[in-house]
């Protein structure tokens, strides 16, 4: 996976033992393991990041700049 797993602090599952152990299962299949390969190959054809964004943004307000920018480019170059 080309993201960080969560640290223990940050591990929303981890009062939930069982269903950590089900995620563990899941996530160390070889099928799981390809997929992912294939997501993250194709996101970065996409220009995207893991979590959906593009690229050099790092949080949503950054983001909704950048859609209201690309909006107005998009407006002006149909002028």
């Amino acid at each position: 996976m080309s993201y960080p797993p969560c640290s223990p602090e940050q591990n929303p599952i981890r009062d939930f033992p069982n269903v950590e152990a089900w995620h563990k299962r899941v996530t160390s299949r070889e099928s799981w393991v390809k997929s992912m390969e294939i997501r993250d190959k194709l996101m970065d054809q996409l220009g995207l990041m893991p979590n959906g964004m593009p690229k050099g943004v790092t949080n949503f307000k950054e983001y909704e700049a950048k859609i209201k920018a690309d909006a107005e480019a998009e407006a002006a170059g149909k002028q």
